[in-house]
C-alpha cells in the first residue's frame, strides 16, 4: 500500500511538472512569434505623413521629395504631403523637424547642407536628435553658362577669371553652404578668384543667369535640365571622375582638380520614434526608389549619374564621418 501511494505521488508531481513546462514553452513560442512579426503587425501609418523639405519650390530638393513622396503614398497607403520650408541652407527645415511630434508622422529629406550646418555650428548637433533612414543619391555638380555668352568653355572661363580676378560672378544656393564650399575648392585648385552670389532657390539662380546678373552657375544637371534641353544653358565642367552620359563635357578629374563631391539626398526622422516605425520607413524608401516610375524620374533628373544608396545604419555612419571632415575643413 505504501509503495502504491508513493508511486501515485510521484506520478502526480511529474504530471504537474510536465504541464508547467508545456505552458512555459507555449509562452516562449508566442513571445518569439511576436518578436518576429512585430514590424508586420504594427499598425502604421494610420494618417497623413508630412515631409519637411528644406528647399524652395521647383528646386532639386523639392522635385526629389515629391517623387519619393508619390511612391511612399502608394506603398504605405497614406498621403505623404511635401511642405517646403526653405531658408538658411536647410536649417529652417531642421528647426521645424525638431519641433515635430515624435510619432513617426514627420520625416525630412536631407542634403549635404544638413551636415554642413552642424559642422559650422549654425545648428545644434541634430545627429543626436534625428536618426538616418536611408541615403538615396549623391548628386553631381557642374558649371553652367548661358548659351552664346562670352564664356565658351572651361578654358575660356579660367582665362577670363585670371585676367579679371574677383570680377566674374558665380551663382549658387545658400551662403556658406555646400555649393559655396565646392566653388571655393574649385577657385583654389584652378588658381582663380570668383565672386560667389547666393540665391534662395534654383528658380532665382536660373533667372539671374538668363538676366545677366551672374556669369555662371554651380548647378546640378537635373535641376537645370529644361534649360539645357532648350539650349539656354550649357555645361562646361562636371565635378566628377567620369560621366558616361556626357562624354563631351570635361570633368574636374580630367583637368587634375580633385573635386568630385556632390550634394547628398537622404531621409531622416526624429531619433525618439520607435525603431519599428524607422524600419518601416527604411524598407518603404528602398522599395520606392527601386520602382520603375522612380527610376525613370531619377534618370530624367540626372540623379542616376552616381550610385548613392546606403541603409539607415550606414547612412548614420556616413553623416557622422562627414561632419567630422567638414569640421576639419573649417579650421
Amino acid at each position: 500500500m505504501r509503495n502504491n501511494a508513493t508511486i501515485i505521488s510521484l506520478l502526480v508531481i511529474l504530471l504537474v511538472f510536465m504541464t508547467g513546462c508545456s505552458e512555459e514553452t507555449g509562452e516562449d513560442k508566442k513571445a518569439s512569434a511576436e518578436e518576429k512579426t512585430s514590424n508586420k503587425d504594427i499598425n502604421f501609418p494610420k494618417s497623413t505623413i508630412e515631409m519637411i523639405a528644406g528647399g524652395g519650390a521647383g528646386g532639386g530638393t523639392d522635385t526629389f521629395s515629391r517623387a519619393v513622396a508619390r511612391e511612399l503614398s502608394e506603398i504605405l497607403n497614406e498621403n505623404v504631403n511635401v511642405l517646403n520650408h526653405p531658408g538658411a541652407a536647410g536649417a529652417v527645415a531642421s528647426q521645424v523637424m525638431e519641433s515635430a511630434p515624435a510619432d513617426g508622422y514627420t520625416i525630412m529629406p536631407t542634403t549635404s547642407d544638413f551636415q554642413l550646418n552642424i559642422a559650422q555650428g549654425k545648428t545644434p548637433n541634430y545627429l543626436e536628435e534625428f536618426s538616418a533612414l536611408a541615403l538615396v543619391h549623391i548628386d553631381t555638380y557642374s558649371l553652367m553658362v548661358e548659351s552664346g555668352g562670352e564664356i565658351k568653355d572651361i578654358d575660356s572661363l579660367i582665362e577670363m577669371a585670371k585676367s579679371n580676378p574677383g570680377k566674374l560672378t558665380i551663382g549658387g544656393t545658400a551662403a556658406g553652404g555646400t555649393d559655396q564650399i565646392t566653388v571655393e575648392k574649385f577657385e583654389k585648385m584652378a588658381g582663380i578668384d570668383l565672386n560667389y552670389i547666393a540665391y534662395e532657390d534654383a528658380g532665382q539662380m536660373h533667372s539671374a543667369l538668363l538676366g545677366g546678373h551672374v556669369d555662371l552657375l554651380l548647378e546640378e544637371p537635373g535641376a537645370a535640365l529644361s534649360m539645357l534641353e532648350a539650349g539656354k544653358f550649357e555645361m562646361i565642367l562636371l565635378f566628377a571622375d567620369e560621366v558616361k552620359e556626357y562624354p563631351n563635357i570635361p570633368t574636374s578629374v580630367e583637368k587634375s582638380w580633385d573635386i568630385t563631391g556632390g550634394s547628398t539626398r537622404g531621409f531622416m526622422i526624429r531619433s525618439d520614434v520607435p525603431e519599428e516605425i524607422k524600419k518601416i520607413y527604411e524598407d518603404a524608401i528602398k522599395e520606392a526608389v527601386e520602382s520603375e516610375r522612380y527610376k525613370e524620374f531619377a534618370k530624367g533628373q540626372q540623379l542616376h549619374l552616381r550610385d548613392g544608396w546606403l541603409n539607415a545604419d550606414d547612412y548614420q555612419d556616413f553623416l557622422e564621418k562627414e561632419v567630422e571632415e567638414l569640421r576639419a575643413y573649417q579650421k
